[in-house]
């Protein structure tokens, strides 16, 4: 898989990190509009002995009540969480949607999440603004540990909706 990007906030390779596998997906549908769980892409972490699929598609399931088909790989973003000392590999996919019913997660703040259909631009446009938001300095009442969180996932994001955008505008 294509490494996208590596986001580090250091000047060297940070060692004894713990490595943490995770997955997020690009869920679109015959519209070619995206499935998004509270304005950003389902996903999670990979569990033991799982594959990558397999989280891709238990995720899809816990977060959307939706029943995926992966049809490619988007690339690996790999984040240096320093706060955490956590060395997250970010797998992204690209899944059509074959069948939505309810979320399989217990998990009340994962229950109060919205689930939307929107478009590749809208989406875009979002994170863009979350991006500008983070560096003009709006989410200061936020710790470093959240705001370097929330800049990597979101640079994460944008990176597999325009990598997936790309793929299928071919």
């Amino acid at each position: 898989m294509d490494i996208l990007e590596i986001l580090n906030a250091n000047n060297s390779e940070p060692q004894n990190y713990v490595l943490r596998p995770t997955v997020k997906v690009v869920v679109v549908n015959d519209e070619n509009k995206i499935l998004t769980f509270g304005n950003f892409l389902p996903g999670g972490g990979v569990d033991q002995g799982e594959s990558l699929e397999d989280a891709v598609r238990r995720e899809c399931m816990e977060e959307l009540g939706a029943d995926v088909e992966i049809q490619q790989s988007l690339g690996l973003v790999i984040q240096y969480r320093d706060f955490l000392k956590k060395k997250y590999e970010v797998y992204g996919f690209l899944a059509k949607i074959k069948n939505i019913t309810k979320p399989t997660t217990n998990q009340e703040d994962e229950l109060s999440e919205v689930r939307e259909w929107k478009t590749f631009e809208y989406a875009i446009s979002y994170i863009e603004g979350v991006l500008y938001k983070l560096e003009c300095g709006e989410y200061s009442k936020y710790t470093k540990e959240r705001i370097q969180a929330k800049l990597y996932n979101s640079k994460t994001h944008l990176m597999f909706i325009k990598k997936a955008k790309e793929i299928l505008n071919k």
